[in-house]
């Protein structure tokens, strides 16, 4: 008797161990159709071309690295991988257009006021809206609609003012544009307003960063000497965007940022107006405000610096 109800007992579990195995796969598999949301065809055909454009990516690396002059075959070469790759990229664009729709079609089929997990599914969306505008920018009057269901306390919320900055980003400034102004904090708390710093050299050189960032921490040598060899000709800011304004002290003491060192948020007016969507990015200012160049600091250093810095 004893033998027969052990054995009932460790039926019902695997029984059970059984159901929540599948409610999980099931869930599983709901999070990723949840994503997608395309057909199998499409979604196995964008997995096939985003795989081919890793391949095109790492012939091009290897065509590079392998070959040390720029030779007719080599640039001609390069150039025959790059159209195979722009040809999987723009059939990538279109097909993760359809999984962006979709979601749209899917938040738009939701009770109102939407939760907060479909206000993080909208956050997602805003932000490829607002980084790829070439691509989603179609889809912003449907995400507009969607934010204006999340109710005012939401909407109050940081993401909330995120997702409204993506919908609603300010006027991109561009080369030959005034420059964006703003007042920002140092380490000590005191605040700077970046104009000020206009006409106290012949230019200014902002300079977007954060502590997580590789790129922008192997910069920092170039920087410095910069700004030790020619201080009398170009004003260097830092701007850094960590969230944690604790790792932004701790990076600025190790690696030693003796220049202006400011600090903003990530998603504020002040990139959004730059459209700081990737690091290290810098902005080079002419004296009386004129934006001369945005871009990643090695172009603008190894261009404008050694056109318009050295030359004085």
């Amino acid at each position: 008797m004893k033998e027969s109800t052990k054995l009932f007992r460790i039926f019902v579990v695997l029984i059970f161990c059984t159901a929540l195995t599948s409610c999980k796969y099931v869930n599983i598999l709901r999070l990723i159709n949840d994503y997608r949301r395309v057909s199998p065809k499409e979604w196995a055909e964008y997995k096939i071309v985003e795989q081919k454009q890793k391949e095109a990516d790492r012939k091009i690396d290897s065509i590079l690295y392998y070959t040390e002059s720029m030779s007719s075959e080599r640039t001609e070469a390069v150039k025959c991988i790059y159209r195979d790759r722009s040809v999987f990229k723009a059939r990538e664009d279109s097909l993760m257009f359809i999984m962006v729709r979709a979601q749209l079609d899917k938040l738009e089929g939701r009770r109102q006021p939407l939760h907060s997990r479909n206000m993080r599914k909208l956050h997602f969306l805003s932000e490829f809206i607002y980084t790829y505008p070439e691509i989603y920018g179609s889809l912003r009057e449907r995400a507009v609609a969607l934010y204006e269901r999340l109710g005012d306390k939401r909407k109050e919320s940081p993401k909330g003012r995120e997702i409204s900055l993506f919908l609603n980003p300010l006027t991109e400034v561009r080369v030959g544009d005034r420059m964006s102004d703003a007042t920002l904090p140092d380490l000590e708390g005191n605040t700077h307003k970046l104009s000020d710093y206009l006409g106290k050299n012949k230019y200014l050189l902002l300079d977007f960063w954060t502590s997580w960032c590789s790129p922008c921490i192997e910069f920092i040598p170039v920087y410095k000497a910069l700004h030790e060899e020619h201080g009398d000709n170009v004003t260097i800011i830092g701007i850094n965007l960590d969230d944690n304004t604790t790792a932004w002290e701790r990076s600025s003491f190790e690696h030693g940022i003796t220049w202006l060192n400011l600090h903003a948020p990530a998603l504020g007016e002040l990139t959004n107006s730059y459209r700081i969507n990737s690091y290290p990015r810098a902005v080079f200012i002419d004296s009386d405000g004129t934006v001369l160049a945005i871009d990643h600091p090695g172009s603008i250093v190894d261009f404008e610096y050694s056109s318009k810095i050295l030359n004085k």
